[in-house]
């Protein structure tokens, strides 16, 4: 194993732990700027000490919606590191011109159809770019186990600054968030309680694939990272009552964040109020600053047809996960299993989503 001395201290360093907030007297909130650069920091720092990197020469290639980009531009300058990054056509414009201001080389993949996922398309285009750099290193933040590894790092802050916990609440997409920290937990908590919360029309726990508002949760392809076993209850939430828990977020306690936190804060919200007794905290992953002109911007709320007014108090609880009503908020008790045992399917990997 090759090591190589440390940079000096970098932002990047300095905002991977996150704020912790006792909001209520038994629900506490994890409040990053940025999640995504703890877990870009600890991917790539691995990747050196490997050997699979080499300062100042080897392309980072990967795959991004934004955040986890936007953390590997950060690292990368850290780290004097290139890096190409394969992103959506409809990426913001404010977060493209910071990726570049750091030094990152954008690549925009384009949908091989009008019904094609980006997600898909991003991974298609990254495959092109990887047999045009011999010498590169792919993250892959969707099957790289560093990923999940990275977040032994939360659990340790919340060990340290909160203590023992009842329940964690957090948003899932890759899966790496919340399967490192609850596997790291659990080997000091054996009976914690882990909520996943899900968007609507994501395959992560059994629905279609479709369209969302939602960014940050969900996903359209299988993620390796997702251990399903993890997990004792999922919620899927849709667009308009993660919107309304980021709106209450701000105006109850002046915490702006991203749909995703939205989305968690409206589950660990509901999940301590029945459980009175029970210590529960939840992940927050980035703070509002993509989604100025979006989640609270009224005007776009109404031209994208979401509706904060008329919404439900509490889940539904189905049967099974085929039964979610995909415009309801809804939920299913997950019992940590395997994603065959509750679906009956396997939780298959294309070529096109393994670890590079």
């Amino acid at each position: 194993m090759k090591t190589s001395p440390m940079p000096p201290s970098f932002i990047v360093d300095a905002s991977e732990a996150p704020r912790f907030i006792q909001i209520t007297p038994n629900l506490c909130v994890a409040s990053f700027q940025f999640m995504k650069n703890l877990t870009a920091n600890y991917m790539v720092e691995a990747g050196i000490k490997r050997g699979q990197i080499t300062l100042g020469k080897t392309m980072i290639i990967e795959t991004t919606s934004g955040t986890f980009g936007f953390a590997l531009a950060l690292t990368c300058l850290k780290w004097n590191l290139p890096l190409t990054l394969v992103v959506q056509p409809d990426l913001e414009d404010g977060l493209k011109k910071r990726l570049k201001l750091l030094g990152a080389k954008l690549e925009v993949a384009l949908p091989a159809d009008p019904q094609e996922d980006l997600q898909i398309s991003r991974m298609r285009r990254l495959k092109e770019l990887q047999s045009q750099f011999p010498d590169h290193y792919w993250p892959s933040q969707y099957g790289n186990e560093d990923a999940q590894h990275a977040y032994t790092r939360l659990a340790a802050y919340i060990m340290d600054q909160v203590g023992e916990i009842d329940t964690l609440v957090g948003a899932v997409g890759t899966g790496g968030s919340m399967c490192g920290t609850s596997k790291a937990l659990r080997l000091v908590l054996p009976r914690l309680k882990c909520v996943g919360v899900d968007a609507t029309y994501s395959i992560g726990f059994g629905q279609e694939a479709g369209p969302s508002l939602l960014g940050g949760l969900g996903t359209a392809i299988p993620m390796p990272n997702l251990d399903h076993t993890q997990f004792n209850e999922v919620h899927w939430i849709p667009d308009a009552v993660g919107f309304r828990g980021c709106r209450e977020l701000a105006t109850t306690h002046g915490i702006f964040a991203g749909g995703s936190s939205g989305c968690a804060y409206v589950v660990a919200k509901w999940e301590a109020e029945r459980n009175p007794h029970r210590k529960t905290l939840v992940i927050l992953p980035d703070e509002d600053r993509r989604y100025e002109h979006t989640i609270y911007n009224d005007d776009w709320l109404k031209a994208n047809q979401v509706w904060l007014d008329i919404l439900p108090a509490q889940p539904e609880l189905v049967s099974h996960p085929s039964r979610c009503n995909y415009d309801r908020w809804s939920m299913y008790k997950w019992d940590r299993r395997t994603y065959f045992e509750v679906t009956g399917k396997a939780w298959v990997l294309n070529d096109q989503e393994q670890t590079g």
